[in-house]
């Protein structure tokens, strides 16, 4: 796409400062606020100088980078180090070009914008491997993630002798204060680890949240059969629970509770549409059309 833009001179003089100060420099030079800024980088073959990129994720008028490269490895190196963490980047568009014939080398051409304010929501019942996944991409990149997990905050609270009621009013209140916690650019990814299958509750956490970026993903059992979906599921809470790993405490502590338990679940869950998933695009803070923002409806396996 063509974009309009005018270029920044950074002046010979201003580089003695620091590429930070002349690009500030340069910024103020416009006598407009909110300058957003293009970055034309080349990470050549040995990347990136890692000042540099911090400078990039650091500086809010860097809206979005052009970054080519000739080398797998600085480009790996410098993706890893551009899109982790806090007020990271993500890839917007990629296209490799081999300009260099006869040799192991490939240019890459990427664009990178900012990483939109993201939320994710698990779906499904207990036993489809939400907390497992939700817990795995905390593991791989705690910079980038942040995660609530409902069954572990009401266990706290009412092991702390809290009654279940007031646990449960509780959860909600801190559930919405971290709903309402982050700002739009730190670029930080939350997951809503719950099982999420009340589709008035997912409008709530959208409009509480207010996302550039819905994730909803969709766990169950691969299977139509009710009955073989509930042995499925009542074996693999079944061994959890035994085995310690796993937090469900509003679970009975007999078979035939939990199957029970799991039938009204299974019951209660209302998975995505494609209306609602329309309805979630469109919802501000106070429920009204927004414009700006993406969803994206993911169905999965259960996950180990």
């Amino acid at each position: 796409d063509k974009v309009k833009c005018t270029p920044l001179h950074l002046l010979k003089t201003e580089y003695a400062g620091g590429i930070a100060n002349a690009l500030e420099n340069a910024i103020e030079r416009q006598n407009r606020k909110d300058v957003p800024v293009v970055v034309i980088a080349s990470g050549g073959r040995k990347g990136l100088n890692p000042s540099y990129i911090q400078l990039l994720k650091e500086t809010p008028a860097v809206k979005c980078i052009i970054y080519n490269s000739c080398s797998r490895k600085s480009l790996e190196k410098d993706m890893t180090d551009l899109m982790d963490g806090p007020n990271g980047y993500s890839v917007e568009a990629f296209r490799s070009y081999d300009f260099l014939g006869g040799t192991q080398y490939k240019t890459s051409l990427l664009k990178l914008v900012r990483r939109p304010k993201t939320l994710v929501i698990p779906i499904g019942p207990a036993g489809v491997g939400k907390s497992v996944l939700a817990q795995t991409l905390c593991d791989v990149n705690p910079r980038k993630y942040v995660r609530w997990h409902r069954d572990g905050v009401f266990a706290s609270l009412k092991n702390g002798g809290m009654s279940m009621n007031r646990s449960k009013q509780v959860c909600h209140e801190q559930l919405l204060a971290f709903l309402r916690e982050h700002n739009d650019t730190d670029g930080i990814v939350r997951i809503v680890d719950s099982t999420n299958g009340n589709k008035g509750g997912r409008h709530l956490y959208v409009q509480e949240n207010q996302p550039h970026l819905v994730i909803l993903v969709e766990l169950r059992p691969a299977s139509n059969d009710e009955k073989e979906v509930l042995d499925v599921l009542l074996e693999r809470t079944q061994n959890r629970l035994e085995g310690g790993n796993a937090c469900h405490p509003s679970f009975p502590g007999t078979i035939k509770g939990q199957r029970k338990k799991h039938e009204n679940i299974l019951k209660g869950i209302e998975y995505p549409t494609p209306g609602e998933l329309t309805d979630i695009g469109q919802l501000d803070e106070m429920g009204a059309a927004s414009d700006f923002r993406r969803t994206v409806h993911i169905k999965c396996d259960i996950c180990d």
